[in-house]
């Protein structure tokens, strides 16, 4: 099976995305998300789900947010077949298959799903296709291989057959089935029968414990008549004893009605009390509130002075440094001035040598140019190219071969002269032994001796067209080439080449002197120097003679003269007079922003000092207002109750709560002496008994009725004879399970015969397996790497180094490579005819460097037996696979 072409719209996250499969390798790489794992899926839910499907992931494939169907078209070989296969899920489910070869065939609709399965089913083998599609994520474990027919089939041919008791086997398993399941334990038939046994002998016990239970209930009942009569008397004592506890708790409650009086009034007379002290306490905090805001009031008059005097100093130093920036910025635009004359001047020089710098580079340019023309047509006009001598090569071969094979089957004629005289044979004379084959008449003569005429038979008919057509191919192929032999066409390629290393070299000449820009621009480019020369030296001419500022107290104000337009000579003289006058402009420019800076930090501190002689005078008024709202709150208390007044009350309110707490004391005290705690729990104790003696008596009468209406129903059932009915029912059941468990066991010791033999034999049968595995992994692992394979074809352990690791216990990237290892041995044991495409979804995620370049190898390998397709976002995983082909998908591939 090969795939050609596969191409998906509306898949998932894919737009439209179209992929050519080369025989060999290819690789599939692109960003996260842009579908690579998509162009996997598409193959499987195309060969496995029908376009009527509902099923929630096909309804996933359904790109979100938009109402189509997800499509796929597959192109593809297998066996003698060539067809395409189309399926549209969701929306117009539609599948139509149509074969080209061997025979056209065109199928629609549910025969074409049908027909699709059969020549895969026809072609190759199904499991091996499943187990060759590795899905992303599932690179760690291992393939399924002993189920694979056509797997089995290659061993069987090149190991010893394990597979040719299958048909015993299968008898002998369905058997089996009979009895156990797959996991060896009893099936629903065997476990039906022996329940049936446990079903019988449960029934038996329990109409045996039926009968018993009767005994037990005759004993019960007269136990419980016992046990109520001797709870009469106990339920009228304990009567008694709750009376006796009730009265003496009447006569407590007088005493807990004068003890809650007396915490009444005590809760009175403290809250007058705590009334009394809190007027008390505001009076004194009004006093320290006076005193304190007052003291508010002198703080706030000096910080007001303070911020005062600070402001006035700030508004004078502030008028003095802006008459200092005035004079700084005067004198940077004079500098400013004068640098911009002297980079005139300097800018004017420096065009000009651009200008002339740039003609010579055109006029390389051009020479380069012609050279390439030539060169070009030289190439252009001789077609022997590499690929063409390649292809003659090729024909020349094909034709000496044929004349070879011509020449073998053709009769064979040794001449050994016994003396002196030379032997003629056709047109050469010969003096030693020779040999030739017989192809045409030719004559074999000694002069004067004998002459011998040689006539050929019929030369093999396919060898001879074979021949001459090889030669015809030959002839034509140098004609086309206007030569005669292909010493003269090999002369003709070496011509060619020298004109394609001409413009090569002179391509990147021409390439090297344009330096990624274009010619035009490069003209452009002239153009503008010319046109900016000119400008410049009009403005340089019209400033020439112009005095520049002095001013020797300050640098910042220098500015040297400039004498004429300047000469490329004097570029240097007039650039360093650029320099000095831009270092004289920056210096002015950074006195201007130091002196601007010094203005605004002013500025910034005299808002500040304004904005806290501000704050001052409010925090002064504020506190003079507190001040007279605090002293009229003061007067106007004192006039409603003086601080005498106050004292007084507190007193007498503390005299009082003392009194009432001590009569409570006293109250407590009378109470305490009669125990009321133990009389509550006594009296508590006394009622949960007398409730307890009534339930035991209810409970022993409902009792004594429930044993009297068992006892009536036990005697009416007939429980003997139902005795002897399950009894004869548990020895049928058991007999018939006994002869159930002797044909099981059988059918188990037979299984267990021919599974051991069977697993002796693919023992034997997995070796070439294995050995394919370790040929194909020790360029990975080394030379000394050996494995276990299990009858079931899979890993067991892996050796290296002498070093023996289950196969479980390997780290994750030697797992994913034992089992590609494995994958890739299976591919290559089946019968090509059977054989499928082994596809890799993004794996090679655990390999090292190393690792990745032997695995690149063996792929590469490989892809001359089996047709490979990687899905990959890691390119670098595998861009040492050198007959790959690569197609890489763009993210503008989604939808």
């Amino acid at each position: 099976m090969k795939l050609r072409t596969i191409e998906l719209r509306n898949f998932r996250g894919v737009g439209h995305c179209l992929v050519n499969f080369e025989a060999g390798a290819t690789i599939i790489e692109g960003e996260n998300e842009v579908g690579k794992s998509s162009i996997a899926e598409a193959l499987r839910v195309l060969r496995e789900v029908k376009a009527s499907s509902n099923r929630a992931d096909i309804k996933a494939l359904q790109p979100a947010g938009r109402d189509v169907g997800p499509e796929v078209r597959l192109t593809m070989t297998t066996g003698p077949y060539e067809l395409t296969y189309f399926k549209r899920w969701l929306r117009s489910p539609a599948t139509e298959l149509t074969v080209t070869a061997p025979a056209p065939e065109q199928h629609t609709s549910d025969p074409a799903h049908e027909r699709f399965l059969a020549i895969l089913r026809e072609t190759i083998d199904v499991d091996l296709l499943t187990e060759l599609d590795v899905v992303q994520g599932s690179s760690l474990s291992q393939p399924v291989l002993a189920r694979i027919g056509a797997l089995r089939e290659a061993l069987d041919r090149t190991g010893q057959a394990a597979g040719s008791s299958d048909e015993l086997l299968g008898a002998i398993n369905d058997e089996y089935a009979k009895y156990f399941t797959a996991s060896g334990r009893e099936n629903r038939a065997f476990l039906a029968s022996a329940e049936a046994v446990r079903t019988a002998a449960a029934a038996v016990a329990e109409i045996e414990g039926q009968l018993s239970d009767v005994d037990a209930l005759v004993a019960e009942h007269s136990e419980v008549s016992r046990r109520l009569e001797a709870l009469q008397p106990q339920l009228a004592a304990a009567a008694r004893g709750c009376d006796d506890l009730r009265r003496r708790d009447l006569e407590l409650g007088e005493l807990r009605d004068r003890v809650a009086q007396a915490k009444s009034s005590l809760k009175l007379a403290l809250a007058q009390q705590e009334t009394a002290r809190r007027a008390a306490d505001e009076r004194r905090a009004a006093h320290a509130n006076v005193k304190h805001r007052a003291a508010a009031v002198e703080a706030a008059e000096l910080a007001a002075k303070a911020t005062s005097e600070v402001l006035a100093e700030h508004e004078e130093r502030l008028v003095s440094l802006r008459d200092a920036e005035k004079r700084a910025r005067a004198a940077r635009d004079s500098a400013a001035r004068v640098a911009k004359d002297a980079a005139d001047a300097a800018s004017l020089v420096r065009a000009k040598g651009e200008a002339q710098a740039l003609d010579a580079r055109l006029a390389a340019i051009d020479a380069e140019s012609k050279k390439l023309q030539a060169a070009e047509l030289a190439v252009r006009d001789n077609p022997a190219s590499d690929r063409a001598l390649q292809e003659v090569v090729d024909l020349e071969t094909t034709w000496r071969v044929a004349e070879a094979a011509l020449a073998a089957a053709a009769a064979r004629v040794s001449v050994t002269p016994l003396c002196a005289k030379p032997v003629a044979i056709g047109e050469a004379t010969v003096t030693e032994p020779a040999s030739f084959e017989l192809l045409d008449d030719t004559t074999i003569e000694v002069p004067g001796v004998v002459r011998v005429e040689l006539t050929p038979g019929a030369q093999p008919v396919d060898l001879r067209r074979a021949q001459e057509a090889a030669h015809k191919d030959l002839a034509e192929a140098l004609r086309e080439f206007g030569v005669e032999s292909l010493q003269a066409l090999r002369a003709r390629v070496s011509a060619r080449r020298e004109a394609e290393r001409e413009r090569d070299k002179a391509q990147s000449a021409y390439e090297a002197l344009l330096a990624g820009q274009h010619l035009p621009a490069l003209t452009a480019q002239a153009a503008d120097l010319k046109r900016r020369i000119e400008t410049l030296a009009k403005r340089v001419a019209a400033q020439h003679g112009a005095e520049g500022a002095t001013g020797a107290d300050s640098p910042s104000t220098h500015t040297p003269e400039v004498a004429g337009p300047p000469t490329p000579a004097s570029l240097s003289e007039a650039e360093d007079c650029a320099h000095a006058a831009a270092i004289n402009a920056e210096r002015a420019e950074q006195e201007l922003a130091e002196c601007a800076k010094r203005v605004s930090d002013l500025v910034a501190e005299t808002d500040r000092a304004r904005d806290a002689d501000i704050r001052a005078n409010s925090e002064l008024e504020a506190a003079n207002h507190e001040l007279e709202t605090v002293t009229a709150s003061l007067t106007t208390a004192r006039m409603a109750s003086s601080d005498a007044d106050l004292n007084a009350d507190l007193a007498s309110a503390t005299a009082l709560a003392e009194a009432c707490s001590g009569e409570v004391d006293a109250a407590n005290a009378r109470l305490a002496m009669e125990n009321p705690d133990a009389l509550a729990q006594d009296l508590e104790n006394a009622l949960a008994l007398v409730k307890r003696r009534e339930t035991e008596i209810e409970q022993a009468r409902n009792r004594l009725i429930e044993i009297d209406a068992l006892l009536g129903d036990r005697g009416s059932r007939g429980l003997a004879d139902a005795l002897a009915d399950a009894q004869q029912r548990e020895d049928s059941a058991r007999a018939s399970h006994q002869r159930l468990h002797r044909q099981a066991m059988a059918a188990r010791l037979l299984k267990e015969t021919m599974d051991r033999h069977r697993r002796l034999a693919q023992e034997r049968y997995v070796a070439p397996f294995r050995e394919r595995i370790e040929a194909l992994g020790r360029p990975l692992f080394g030379s000394d790497f050996q494995v276990e394979i299990s009858p079931e074809l899979e890993v067991v352990s892996r050796t290296v180094n002498a070093q023996t690791v289950p196969f479980t216990s390997l780290s994750a990237g030697a797992r994913e490579q034992l089992a590609l290892l494995g994958r890739i041995a299976c591919a290559e044991l089946v019968d090509p005819a059977r054989g499928a495409p082994l596809i890799l979804d993004d794996t090679f995620g655990f390999a090292d460097p190393a690792r990745l370049a032997r695995l690149n190898v063996i792929l590469n390998a490989a892809s001359k037996k089996t047709q490979i397709v990687v899905l990959t976002c890691q390119p670098d995983r595998f861009d040492k696979l050198g007959s790959a082909s690569v197609v890489r998908l763009p993210r503008t591939a989604q939808a």
